[in-house]
């Protein structure tokens, strides 16, 4: 989103637009495994995986 300047609508604007690709991509999360490998810093264990697959995103 570009805005020559900062405006109360611009950042209603911007706001709303993070809101719905935040949701996008939570609700694409338990759905495809690709979001997943992309966040992850590092290889999990079974016991840390275990947990995360039955937590509330």
């Amino acid at each position: 989103m570009h805005s020559p300047s900062l405006t109360p609508a611009s950042l209603r604007g911007g706001r709303a637009l993070a809101a719905l690709l935040a949701m996008m991509i939570t609700s694409k999360r338990t759905h495809m495994d690709y979001f997943v490998r992309r966040t992850r810093t590092k290889r999990m264990q079974l016991p840390a995986e275990m947990p995360r697959a039955f937590l509330p995103p």
